[in-house]
């Protein structure tokens, strides 16, 4: 424990001094063991370790005209007060408001402050397209130079004293500090007006579940646990060469060699997800049986890394804290954060592990389940006019049943597709999922299989895409008039462009420095540095899925405005923490329920009430 605790015992005033927005950053001891990489923002502050030993706070312009107040400095010498009350705002609101919650809870600052509320400029910053760190936010936003962040990585494994007793180092941090605080302030003040309430509250309510938590079935983690060392052990037995116990066994040199010896191709790649390696494992996984080995190891090994992050964080009640980005992607959508990612479990049992039955209501509640059927599809058709196809889905088609009715001959009277025409019904699957953005041949062949189960030759992929296109020309069109906006707001790389589309759900997507080479090229960010190459079919993606996350966003603050308690999210999927004899067609109807600005769009949900998280 580290000496410098506490705050002034003095009496802190209760009535809000003056309406002000105040920027607080915190600056917490941490090491190699001891991270928020490691133990995420709750489990962290929450850590024996946890030592938030300086506070730096900018207030740039009160109301009442009083002059700027501006602090770095110990948190017992700092001024609570001033929170109380106040819109407090940090870049990286998920920290900052932790350490102060857990200062309280540890009467380390006065329980009695309350400040109005606590928004985060990072997710302000990210919704106005620049970078969700403060360094980038910062020169994007402000048109300040580079921030020098070295002196943060000189501040690990450093206690107070440490750097106390290194000349100068104290006082490089209190200065880094307020500059941190005064730059929050200023992107604040500047751009706040342009952050809707409704996002402000998104961003509020997407920190509030995540530090809530997920109750976790703490019985079958432990039997997990033991399953995937098990299966690790048994794979490591059969992989013939050494390596170091700490590191890992899949060593390219090594696999080369082995390769070489035994006359069979060595895959470029070793990453889970790359089609190639998935391909050489599958064709000599059963030939040679440290080629199984190696891909059980690196299977068992990637669900006991999720397992250990688990048991690493769950609370003493039983409860996982974890965190979502908040337009974590450019369309708006979230994406995973702090190690575990909620949106990204493995859909199959494996090792006799299925991580997603770990998640369980708390004692006496049950789980719903409410996924969104097909919402980029229905969209898609909304956007594109097909008010045929739409119709057919009103009747109570299924989407994939309604695409092949209308544009692959299927006679809806002879029964589901599904059951009647299982072939014809993955096919319809894949057209729907895959080909409507503009892909060719090739890779749909690849999508295909990837979605549906189809098996196509490269000659049905392109004759597939070929079909589809023609079937569907009002999609076609919108590409067309999607491209054409593009390459009419292409500038040069002297002077490019930005091209704005506006969305039918208010706002807008927007694709900075537009300039065109071999292909047409943006940039998602302001300021950014990767430009991505664009076209029709892939700004009609970004549109959709812009558009899906927009009315999954309305329907989620509508189930919390009638007191459904969210445990957390997944692309399209609410996963709610309710009562045993929950209404389970009221939250239908609030989910299916169309924004206003989406007439005529039908939206269908699957619900399932369940004692465990599932698919």
């Amino acid at each position: 424990m580290h000496a410098v605790r506490g705050y002034n015992p003095r009496t802190v005033v209760l009535e809000r001094l003056s309406f002000m927005t105040i920027a607080i950053d915190f600056e917490t001891y941490y090491s190699d063991t001891y991270s928020i990489d490691l133990f995420g923002p709750d489990g962290y502050c929450a850590h024996p370790q946890f030592d938030p030993y300086h506070i730096s706070a900018y207030d740039g312009k009160p109301e009442n005209g009083s002059p700027v107040f501006s602090y770095t400095g110990l948190p017992q010498s700092f001024p609570w007060e001033r929170l109380n009350g106040a819109d407090v705002v940090s870049h990286n609101a998920r920290f900052d408001e932790t350490v102060f919650l857990e200062m309280q809870k540890r009467n380390w600052a006065p329980k009695n402050v309350k400040p109005r509320s606590w928004q985060c400029t990072a997710d302000l910053s990210v919704y106005l397209d620049a970078p969700r760190n403060l360094k980038g936010a910062a020169l994007a936003l402000l048109d300040v130079p580079p921030m020098d962040k070295t002196i943060r990585d000189r501040m690990k494994n450093k206690t107070p004293e440490m750097m106390r007793g290194k000349t100068g180092m104290m006082e490089e941090v209190a200065g880094y500090a307020l500059k941190d605080a005064m730059y929050c302030w200023e992107i604040w003040d500047k751009y706040a007006s342009q952050w809707p309430e409704t996002e402000r509250r998104v961003s509020q309510l997407n920190r509030d579940w995540g530090r809530r938590g997920v109750m976790v079935d703490t019985k079958l983690l432990a039997e997990y646990r033991g399953k995937l060392l098990e299966a690790r052990f048994n794979a490591e037995k059969d992989i013939p060469w050494e390596w170091d116990p700490e590191k890992t066994p899949l060593a390219p040199k090594s696999l080369a060699i082995e390769c070489r010896n035994a006359g069979i191709p060595c895959p470029g790649s070793l990453a889970v997800d790359d089609e190639e390696c998935m391909a050489w494992e599958n064709e000599y996984g059963d030939k040679y049986k440290w080629v199984g080995a190696m891909r059980d190891w690196r299977r068992s090994n990637i669900l006991l890394k999720k397992i250990e992050t688990l048991r690493r964080r769950v609370r003493t009640d039983g409860t996982f804290p974890f965190s979502l980005k908040y337009w974590g992607a450019h369309t708006g959508r979230f994406s995973g954060d702090a190690g575990f990612n909620m949106q990204n479990m493995p859909r199959n049992e494996v090792f006799g592990v299925d991580v997603r039955r770990l998640f369980i209501p708390r004692p006496g509640k049950k789980m719903l389940i409410a996924d969104f059927s097909q919402i980029e599809a229905r969209l898609l058709l909304w956007v594109a006019g097909d008010t045929k196809t739409l119709d057919a889905i009103r009747r109570g088609l299924h989407v994939y049943e309604a695409h092949a009715v209308n544009t692959m001959g299927y006679d809806s009277k002879r029964g589901p597709l599904k059951t009647t025409d299982p072939d014809l019904y993955k096919l319809a699957k894949a057209r729907v999922l895959g080909a409507g953005y503009g892909c060719g041949g090739p890779k749909f062949v690849v999508v295909a299989k990837k979605m549906a189960g189809v098996e196509l030759s490269l000659e049905q992929g392109v004759a597939a895409v070929k079909q589809y296109r023609a079937d569907n020309p009002r999609i076609v069109n919108l590409w067309a008039k999607l491209n054409a906006g593009l390459l009419w707001s292409r500038g040069t790389e002297e002077k490019p462009q930005d091209y704005e589309i506006e969305l039918q759900s208010g706002r807008s997507l927007k694709f900075y420095r537009v300039h065109t080479g071999t292909d047409a090229c943006a940039y998602l960010e302001r300021g950014g540095t990767r430009p991505v190459k664009l076209f029709g079919g892939k700004l009609c993606e970004n549109v959709i899925q812009a558009l899906a996350r927009d009315v999954f966003v309305t329907n989620m603050l509508k189930l919390d405005d009638a007191g459904y308690q969210n445990m957390f999210h997944a692309h399209d999927e609410y996963v709610l923490e309710v009562e045993p004899d929950v209404d389970v067609k009221e939250v239908e109807r609030i989910i299916t329920t169309n924004p206003d600005w989406l007439s005529g769009c039908p939206l269908g949900a699957e619900l399932m009430l369940t004692d465990c998280y599932k698919k």
